[in-house]
């Protein structure tokens, strides 16, 4: 084997490790020298393979050889993290069905060839009429500067109009804090000049964002955020954010109406349920805004 060869050796050991072999699958002496012959038409003898393996280790690389072979023991992504980031990228609505795949396979790339085959077994209903809208990750790259440069941002701010596509209807200047997703749609969290006010923007109906010289207001100095951001605060229906003071609500509801009200409920703090005869007392701590949508779409009646 040339001296050129021995070289691309080295490293083609090391990309088959990499893609190949993991803690349960470790490559053999002789199953990486028939490898490099099959993908990279090298030649090498079993031991050399031992001996580069050697060298790989000396040089800080992390591999593990036991008496069942070798393989990277510490890798970017172990398998069971990509197949975590896929099936977020899988069920996400933000992302086209094609989209999706395309990152999917990019991400698979990093795991083992085991890992990377086809492995996504369920479809997403929800992306099927989703549309590409790039400028969304444009804006929110703006947002995150401003909010680590600690400045004001302003922007406008689009409405539908009849002829189904949206429209400027205002301006703002805001102190952006902090960027949130929700039901797949992303939202910045910001304290508007005008209304005085934390506000809630979705990212879809803004535009043209221009980063401002003005420091933003200090979070801690607006009172309901005085020892920064409690996310349990932050009220929601479908389809908006708003601020909602959580506090103890009680009510008496029927069988027929538990299970309806657990769907929506389960997983408040203070949920408590007691059986009272043929009714049921239902405490939880929810915010009253909250609370009201939520038995707004609630159909069962008592």
């Amino acid at each position: 084997m040339s001296k050129e060869n021995k070289k691309a050796a080295l490293f083609y050991i090391y990309q088959l490790l990499l893609s190949h072999s993991d803690y349960q699958n470790p490559l053999t002496h002789t199953e990486i020298s028939r490898l490099l012959e099959e993908h990279y038409d090298i030649v090498i003898e079993r031991k050399a393979v031992g001996r580069d393996i050697a060298i790989l280790k000396d040089a800080g690389i992390p591999i593990e050889v036991t008496k069942k072979g070798s393989y990277i023991s510490e890798k970017i992504l172990s398998d069971q993290e990509i197949s975590i980031i896929c099936d977020a990228l899988q069920t996400t609505n933000r992302l086209t069905p094609a989209r999706a795949e395309d990152l999917i396979s990019k991400i698979s790339e990093l795991g083992s060839i085991r890992h990377a085959a086809p492995r996504t077994v369920c479809f997403n209903l929800d992306n099927i009429n989703t549309e590409e809208y790039i400028p969304v990750f444009y804006d929110m790259d703006r947002i995150s500067r401003a909010i680590s440069d600690n400045t004001k941002i302003s922007f406008d701010i689009s409405r539908f109009g009849l002829n189904k596509r949206l429209h400027r209807y205002a301006s703002v200047i805001v102190s952006p804090y902090e960027l949130l997703i929700h039901n797949g749609r992303y939202f910045l969290m910001a304290f508007d000049d005008g209304k005085q006010d934390i506000m809630f923007y979705d990212l879809e109906r803004i535009t043209n964002i221009r980063q401002a010289s003005e420091m933003a207001i200090p979070l801690k100095s607006i009172p309901i955020f005085k020892n920064g951001i409690d996310h349990s605060l932050i009220g929601h229906t479908d389809t908006e954010l708003f601020i909602d003071v959580p506090s103890i609500h009680e009510f008496i509801l029927s069988e027929k109406q538990l299970d309806d009200y657990m769907k929506r409920l389960n997983g408040y703090p203070g949920l408590n349920i007691v059986k009272e005869n043929d009714r049921i007392r239902m405490t939880v701590m929810i915010g009253e805004k909250t609370l009201a949508y939520i038995q707004s779409v609630i159909t069962i009646s008592p």
